[in-house]
């Protein structure tokens, strides 16, 4: 006879006999149902958070839980829970509406064999899923430590198995004063003090019982004769495929084994109250692990100050980052028990541990409310501000840390996109967006196939030079080689710009249009390529180090490379931004801004920035060609460009209509369709 499998399963029904009846197709087909009944939304938060739930059978008829709403909680609360919709007939066009909305299968009532069929298949995929999360889990955790072993290498490392010593370094034998051959034959409980053997006997107790749950432990004790403290960080690996754990005595404690350069690198505590960023990476790993082992969620709190580039045009860098710290101190002040760090300029992550989402939501708007009635004192000065406060759910769908900080960041955007104005001054959950998950992994896929397999081409759009310098100018632009369009989505390159992968596109352009212009001016001569950098490679402390070899590589002349970046990323990273430009001005290259003028003090960054080269954005090109009464505040915007006495820019110039107001505007150059479109060649005839 068969063995029984357990299925906890949760009915969205509004009759009780219907699920009564379902029940009994399932316990008849092989099944140990545990059932569970859900009639609202709050009922069904309540059992998903009480229960560990296999799978979802809704109606999709039901009054008091519908479809729609069954889902969108599903997706809010961020669980792996499969949910198959019973109809009361079959109905192609009713399937279609509900896998729409995000449901496994739709199912009729009298198809209980199919219905048996649908639920074998979802267990079956829930299972795959799991065991590739657990992959993916254990693969970030190998990686993670392979860095941080790349990191300390020349710290004192061991590893134990058992209280002998499998490994250990050079240097962990120098601090106990031992010869390395002699310190694998000594037990390492030996080398410990009376309290440093008690607190490894009661770890290596924790460990036995559970390796792979084991989240880390620190042990302190001090070495025979100097009496120096020595503080040790004890994790579970993998050696040779055996349990084993790792001993890493922290830098600062390593008595000379590292340089000082290297202690300063890996400093564990810091006077302010934040933690290092790979510490807090830790600290959500082990949430990770809380959520996979035990079904206990944590939360992850992304704060950021409202109209912060505003602040820092009115305040300045400097005192606006000193309001910043202040922020952070207030924001460490209130959430004194939870892990926190700054992850860059206005964004601080706190992690809140086994913290339930409506709970972190709860405390994330009581912050913002305080923050709003304080006034912060820093340096002599004094302001008041609101912030928001974006919040990932840390569940077992979470693999690794760099999804659920991206996933808190991306819930303070959700917060701004949603905002009527910049004072946002709430907390919110960060909400998968529906197909979109999905999406980005098929267009990183596509992306890397299209990398591989050299389906993409950079493309030419000539600049016309009307008052501004002589030469031939082109903006370089993505495009798919035309062979291979109907591989891709239509919208694919606008949607890889969108993607993480964004900065790995950009370095591919660059070093395509450079080989490009350097075998056109081997042949002619005086071409000038105008090329885009993301957001992604300004927030990269290396991109300006690359960039800097890529063109000292070429041979090139700098001052025919422009590179070119978007005002609203440029808002975003100011700071950063400017520090970019001026990587790009010290090689000898110049820099321009594009999408200029829709910001509400669009000048201030031209003040701080030394862009050579200004592209105002597309919007006013278009109203200007649909209306004559917009003309002025094209020419206005141009006028104040030329003040400043940069090169500008109109783009997406598609008729003659405006030429003649463009012409006595004294605008440097035009682009668009009306001069050419893109092509793969640098052929235009200026």
């Amino acid at each position: 006879m068969a063995e029984l499998k357990d299925i906890s399963v949760l009915f969205a029904h509004d009759s009780a006999d219907d699920a009564s009846r379902v029940t009994s197709v399932l316990d008849n087909s092989g099944y140990r149902v545990r059932a569970y009944q859900a009639n609202s939304k709050e009922d069904l938060a309540n059992e998903i958070k009480s229960n560990s739930l296999d799978i979802i059978l809704g109606q999709m008829n039901s009054s008091s839980l519908p479809p729609k709403d069954l889902l969108q909680e599903i997706s809010r609360l961020n669980k792996d829970v499969p949910v198959v919709l019973i109809n009361s007939s079959h109905d192609d066009s009713v399937v279609a509406q509900g896998i729409r909305m995000g449901a496994k299968d739709v199912v009729a009532e009298e198809e209980d064999q199919r219905l048996i069929a649908v639920v074998n298949r979802e267990m079956s995929n829930r299972e795959d899923r799991a065991a590739h999360r657990d992959t993916q889990r254990r693969f970030y955790t190998s990686e993670n430590r392979y860095q941080q072993l790349l990191q300390f290498a020349r710290l004192p490392l061991a590893i134990v198995q058992d209280s002998m010593f499998v490994m250990a370094n050079e240097s962990f034998a120098e601090l106990f004063s031992l010869p390395q051959d002699e310190i694998e034959e000594t037990p390492f409980i030996d080398l410990l003090d009376k309290a440093g053997q008690q607190s490894f006997k009661d770890i290596y107790k924790s460990f036995v019982a559970n390796p792979d749950s084991f989240n880390g432990s620190e042990l302190v004790t001090e070495t025979e004769g100097s009496g120096e403290s020595i503080k040790m960080e004890i994790n579970s690996v993998k050696y040779n495929d055996e349990d084993c754990l790792q001993i890493r005595v922290e830098p600062k404690f390593a008595m000379g084994a590292v340089g000082a350069g290297s202690e300063a690198a890996v400093a564990s505590s810091s006077e302010d109250g934040l933690m290092p960023r790979h510490k807090l990476v830790q600290h959500i790993s082990s949430a990770i692990n809380l959520a996979h082992q035990e079904n206990r969620d944590s939360c992850l709190m992304c704060v950021e100050i409202d109209a912060f580039d505003k602040l820092q045009e009115t305040l300045g860098l400097g005192v606006s980052d000193e309001l910043y710290y202040a922020m952070i101190a207030f924001v460490v002040d209130k959430f004194t028990e939870a892990a926190t760090t700054s992850f860059e300029t206005n964004r601080l992550l706190v992690l809140m541990e086994g913290t339930d989402p409506e709970t972190a939501v709860e405390k994330g708007k009581k912050l913002c409310a305080e923050i709003e009635q304080s006034v912060l004192e820093f340096g002599g000065h004094s302001q008041q501000i609101t912030v928001r406060a974006g919040i990932a759910l840390i569940s077992d769908l979470i693999t690794n840390a760099d999804i659920a900080i991206k996933q808190a960041i991306r819930g303070c955007e959700q917060l701004v996109e949603a905002a009527e104005d910049e004072v946002i001054n709430t907390a919110g959950l960060f909400e998968p967006e529906g197909q979109a998950d999905s999406d980005d992994v098929d267009i990183n896929f596509l992306l890397k196939q299209a990398f591989k397999h050299t389906h993409l081409q950079i493309l030419f759009q000539p600049l016309m030079h009307f008052h501004g310098e002589e030469g031939k100018h082109y903006e370089v632009l993505l495009g798919i080689r035309p062979e291979h369009k109907e591989t891709y989505p239509p919208d694919f390159i606008a949607m890889a710009c969108r993607s993480n992968e964004n900065h790995e596109i950009d370095r591919w352009v660059i070093l395509e249009a450079l080989r490009t212009l350097m075998k056109k001016i081997n042949c002619e001569g005086d071409e000038t390529l105008f090329i885009h950098v993301s957001k992604q490679s300004l927030q990269n402390e290396k991109f300006a180090a690359w960039l800097h070899a890529a063109v000292k590589k070429s041979r090139l002349n700098p001052k025919q490379i422009v590179f070119q970046f978007r005002e609203v990323d440029v808002s975003s990273f100011l700071k950063a931004s400017g520090e970019v430009v001026r990587a790009i001005k010290a090689a000898g290259c110049r820099s321009a801004i594009t999408h200029f003028g829709t910001s509400v003090q669009p000048m201030k960054i031209l003040d701080s920035i030394p862009f050579d080269f200004v592209k105002v954005d597309g919007s006013f090109t278009l109203a200007a060609q649909k209306s004559a009464s917009d003309i002025p505040k094209l020419v206005e915007l141009l006028d104040q460009i030329k003040e400043k006495e940069r090169l500008s820019i109109v783009p997406m110039v598609e008729n003659t209509q405006i030429l003649p107001s463009l012409w006595k505007s004294a605008v440097a150059f035009i682009q668009g369709y009306y001069v050419r479109q893109p092509t793969d060649k640098m052929d235009f005839s200026f």
